[in-house]
């Protein structure tokens, strides 16, 4: 422990408002992080989403919701994190790498001077 993992989903075969819920063992509350990502439907492009998620002592395991035949495509467990110091989790779409690599926070931002 820690590990990475990474869920691969087709959202084309997925239904209307799929999502990933990453299980922990709940005998201990402190120890709870539980978590449960929504996948948006933003892209259409064909490919697969990834879900990367890490995961730490006491996960028990993970649920997807509205899922249906076809739309786990993968799930995927990395061991080895020696050669990533920092571990975050991210979910990229099909189309991720035409996409601008990082994110407005539009409510933090001061419109532009005129």
């Amino acid at each position: 422990w820690p590990q990475l993992l990474a869920v691969e989903l087709d959202q084309n075969a997925c239904g209307e408002r799929p999502s990933v819920t990453f299980r922990y063992d709940k005998t201990d509350a402190s120890q709870d992080f539980t978590r449960t990502v929504t996948i948006m439907r933003g892209s259409k492009a064909p490919g697969s989403t990834r879900v990367f998620v890490p995961v730490f002592d006491r996960y028990a395991g993970l649920e997807v919701s509205d899922a249906r035949p076809g739309c786990v495509t993968g799930v995927y467990r990395l061991t080895d994190l020696q050669p990533f110091p920092i571990l975050l989790g991210a979910t990229l779409p099909p189309d991720w790498e035409s996409l601008p690599l990082y994110q407005r926070l539009a409510k933090w931002e001061r419109s532009s001077p005129e």
